[in-house]
This record gives structure tokens, C-alpha cells and sequence, in this order.
């Protein structure tokens, strides 16, 4: 899963050249705003206890320990906190 599974979480209509073009491109014309604002929207109500516990949940405790795990959730729930909130 990459970057957490987080873009497991974006809606399966969204096109992926869609989905680079407003997170890649440098040109005001190729943004679309909008789209930009629904998708963080969605990050924001799809990143939460639930869903960072379930894909942690999937590692092995032999894998990735229980104290990093909480680690993991903690440093995420953070960032998200403070990154996201000034978005929107």
C-alpha cells in the first residue's frame, strides 16, 4: 500500500490523469480548484482512528511492533491536523 493506503481511499471514478494534473502541474489553467478542495475534503473524513488502525492492523506485530504502531497513528493524526486544517 502506498503512502499508507491513502490514495486506496480516493473514490474509484476519479482518473488517475485527472488526479496528477491537479496534484502535479504547475499551471493555474490545469487546476481545477474545486475538484482540488473534494478530493482534501475526502482525505480529511477518510483519514481517522478507523482507517489507520485497520491498515496497521493488517502488519504483523513482527512486522511493525504495537508501541510503533501507535506511533505511526499518533504521527499521522498530527499531521494531518496540522497540514489539512489550513487547507480548508
Amino acid at each position: 500500500m502506498r503512502c499508507l493506503g491513502i490514495l486506496y481511499y480516493l473514490p474509484a471514478f476519479m482518473d488517475k490523469i485527472r488526479f496528477e494534473s491537479v496534484i502535479n502541474t504547475k499551471s493555474k489553467s490545469t487546476i481545477r480548484w474545486n475538484e482540488t478542495v473534494d478530493i482534501i475534503k475526502r482525505i480529511k473524513q477518510k483519514i481517522n482512528e478507523g482507517s489507520i488502525n485497520e491498515i496497521l492492523g493488517k502488519f504483523d506485530n513482527t512486522i511493525i511492533s504495537t508501541n510503533m504502531k501507535k506511533l505511526i497513528k499518533i504521527f499521522i493524526l498530527e499531521r494531518k491536523a496540522k497540514y489539512l486544517a489550513y487547507i480548508i
